[in-house]
């Protein structure tokens, strides 16, 4: 394990771990104050990341045993999987997108006015335009983990786009406390409406329109809202 500096990190380690089989399903981490030290971060820190693996079903946290792998965390690239969760976590995947489309919309409309004004992070466009085609890839072969770390990149360009570092440390916040994207892209025909819908969001940013950016991001979300509200229509129907 390498030493790293926040609790996002340590979320994207020991994921990466997870997902390389280095860390296996039913697992038992080591001790708090051990696995701390071997990240080089404080137990809070730790805790804050065990917390949202925990969130995302990736971890377990079980009385008198410690922290252990999720014995579903194997069979969390599978849609198959996601969708009845979805289902049973409609709710809050809802709020979430609420949450979002209120920091989004901003952040997009802050990324559209420096464009306009020139003051843009040179190369930022390049990235997000390399960002949309890595995700149509992951459309055409389905990798739901692919996706969703793709549509998390995206958002989290724009965050930095908007030049607010502390929207993108809020945007940031936001990703990994619930497992809401993968679910969502896991829904037959999502994945290749959000690249669509993402390159209107960076044709609005790129032509330093503002209004157009904020209200793209809402029609996006609201999208994405229908997607999840027809979803739970489907799994009540069948």
């Amino acid at each position: 394990m390498r030493q790293v500096r926040g609790s996002r990190q340590v979320v994207e380690q020991i994921r990466r771990l997870i997902e390389e089989g280095t860390l296996s399903a039913g697992q038992r981490l080591p001790a708090e104050r051990e696995l701390a030290g071997q990240f080089g971060v404080s137990r809070a820190t730790l805790r804050e990341a065990v917390q949202s693996l925990a969130s995302l079903g990736l971890l377990e946290v079980r009385q008198g045993i410690g922290t252990v792998v999720s014995p579903h965390a194997t069979t969390l690239d599978d849609p198959a999987y996601w969708l009845p969760w979805l289902s049973a976590h409609r709710d809050d995947v809802v709020a979430l997108l609420e949450v979002r489309e209120a920091l989004e919309a901003k952040a997009v409309a802050l990324a559209a006015e420096a464009v306009a004004g020139g003051t843009a992070s040179p190369g930022l466009l390049e990235r997000v335009e390399a960002n949309l085609a890595g995700m149509e890839g992951a459309v055409e072969a389905f990798d739901v983990v692919s996706l969703e770390r793709w549509d998390l990149e995206f958002h989290s360009l724009l965050a930095e786009f908007s030049g607010n570092k502390y929207l993108l440390r809020l945007s940031r916040s936001v990703n990994h406390v619930f497992a809401d994207r993968r679910a969502v892209m896991a829904i037959p025909g999502r994945a290749a409406q959000s690249v669509a819908e993402h390159r209107l969001i960076l044709d609005a940013i790129r032509g330093g329109d503002a209004s157009g950016a904020a209200q793209t991001m809402v029609s996006h979300i609201a999208s994405t809202k229908s997607t999840v509200l027809g979803n739970q229509a489907s799994a009540a129907r069948a």
